[in-house]
């Protein structure tokens, strides 16, 4: 093999392993920044409170001297998130004094059912409606108060997502 042909080798070997170095960095930088562009964001569109002193039926919940605290969200983010609870004074539903985790409520087409044990999917861009009962003083004329919220106190709430992400609103109960 003459010299001129060893060179021409050499470059061309030099040359694919510069292109193929550079293709797995460019990979790699677009694998990152893949990872770095999925961004998980809940806001709400509307939170707010209703006091039912008089039998109020959502879902399969039916009772009196209650709050339903009615929540809208919406997935703002490039992910589609899950839901996966809803927080009250930074406690999860099922933590809260005599809100029983069957107390929360999603709007689907057929209705408000029972907030799914998996979780809620909410597509990006997509909204949800939640709405949470918190049983009140004389709590179907119990004479009792069971989670010890009353009339006028301000309440922090919010949604949790399968990413460990909580989106919190403030709001009264009248």
């Amino acid at each position: 093999m003459s010299k001129g042909a060893s060179v021409l080798v050499a470059a061309l070997c030099l040359l694919s392993l510069a292109i193929g170095l550079a293709l797995s960095v460019g990979l790699w930088v677009l694998g990152v920044w893949s990872d770095v562009s999925r961004v998980e964001i809940v806001e709400f569109k509307s939170a707010y409170s209703m006091w039912y002193d008089d039998y109020v039926s959502i879902g399969d919940f039916l009772g009196n001297n209650t709050w339903i605290i009615y929540l809208v969200v919406e997935n703002k983010g490039s992910v589609d998130v899950t839901i996966t609870d809803v927080v009250i004074n930074d406690k999860p539903i099922g933590a809260v004094k005599g809100v029983k985790e069957g107390f929360y409520f999603v709007s689907a087409k057929e209705g408000w059912v029972t907030f799914p044990y998996e979780g809620y999917p909410l597509l990006s861009g997509e909204k949800a409606s939640i709405a949470v009962v918190v049983p009140g003083p004389d709590f179907n004329c119990t004479g009792k108060n069971p989670t010890g919220f009353n009339h006028d106190q301000i309440v922090r709430v919010g949604v949790k997502t399968k990413g460990g992400r909580i989106c919190f609103a403030t709001l009264k109960l009248p």
